[in-house]
């Protein structure tokens, strides 16, 4: 590490960020780190390390400077992958609003409804409340090597660069790997209901399943020789889908029954419908509706219908390529 990279890796140095204290941030090129020094925050997140935690390292470059890359990019936003981690614990909604195409979304990273935004908005607050900040300057022609070098050394979280670790969602799960697993399980059902069929470059069979799938023994969608046929489950009409919703809301949060309540649009509840429709082929079986209830609720991995294990190594990189196919990764 060189000397003028120091207070880039000193968690002593890193500070909150809001909306207002955008002129706090450096305008010119550079790198930036992103900090968990609350070990309760480590533990929303289901990370199995101790705070302070490094868990992202960015760059501005070109026009886009440090300022305008954190402030425009970053704070005012969710994390797409973070959301993800936050919602394995039940600490927020998931962003299951992100899984539409960009075209039912509504655009670049904007919430397709009332529900959505609820999911946002405490993705936001949360971030707010224990994400910390810290940034370098750097002369342009710098920015890209140093990246790379501290990405490899420091290994953070949420960097996607070091693919052969995988998902940054399936990382260092620990005592924490039944919310991994239902992150998951929950992904691979709607990118296997949602995408598969319409998805360029997905591998056969997933596009064959339009009146069947097949499942493994731990209730993950799976295309290896062995699994065991279903049904396809069925999308339910928008009526149905209201009224799904709606009493899987019954006895969750008053601002989740309002959000619920005022989401009219098929496409948003659709998302959430596909996540949970593989609910019935767990080793312990449950209703749509339960699974449904227990993340309307916000209920703890443990609360919550889930797999019993990760898929075998055979099956993991089938069901890894599923769940790509429904990752978006706005602005980070």
């Amino acid at each position: 590490m060189t000397d003028d990279l120091a207070r880039l890796l000193d968690s002593d140095a890193a500070t909150r960020l809001g909306r207002s204290d955008r002129e706090t941030v450096s305008v010119g090129t550079g790198l930036y780190g992103v900090w968990l020094l609350d070990q309760r925050a480590v533990r929303d997140c289901g990370i199995a390390e101790t705070a302070p935690l490094l868990i992202y390292i960015g760059k501005a470059a070109g026009r886009q400077g440090l300022r305008q890359r954190i402030m425009s990019r970053h704070v005012p936003f969710s994390w797409l992958q973070l959301a993800d981690l936050l919602a394995s614990r039940g600490r927020v909604l998931p962003p299951w609003w992100q899984s539409l195409p960009r075209s039912d979304a509504g655009g670049w990273m904007k919430p397709a409804s009332p529900l959505a935004s609820l999911a946002e908005q405490q993705v936001v607050e949360w971030q707010h409340r224990y994400l910390r900040w810290t940034w370098e300057t750097l002369p342009p022609e710098r920015v890209i090597a140093a990246e790379t070098a501290l990405i490899r050394d420091h290994r953070p979280l949420l960097n996607r660069t070091h693919k052969s670790e995988g998902l940054p969602q399936l990382r260092q799960p620990g005592r924490y790997r039944q919310a991994r697993m239902r992150w998951l399980w929950q992904s691979a059902w709607a990118g296997l209901l949602l995408r598969a069929r319409t998805t360029p470059g997905l591998d056969a069979p997933w596009k064959r399943w339009h009146t069947s799938a097949a499942v493994d023994v731990n209730g993950y969608p799976s295309d290896r020789s062995g699994a065991i046929m279903i049904p396809r489950p069925q999308t339910p009409n928008r009526s149905d889908l209201l009224t799904l919703m709606h009493d899987a809301a019954a006895s969750a949060s008053s601002s989740v029954k309002d959000a619920v309540a005022q989401t009219r649009d098929a496409r948003d509840l659709r998302v959430w419908w596909a996540a949970n429709a593989g609910a019935p082929w767990l080793p312990q079986p449950a209703s749509v509706r339960e699974s449904l209830a227990a993340t309307l609720e916000m209920r703890a991995e443990t609360d919550a219908p889930c797999p019993t294990a990760f898929p075998d190594d055979e099956t993991l990189p089938s069901v890894v390529r599923l769940v790509s196919q429904t990752i978006h990764f706005p602005g980070h």
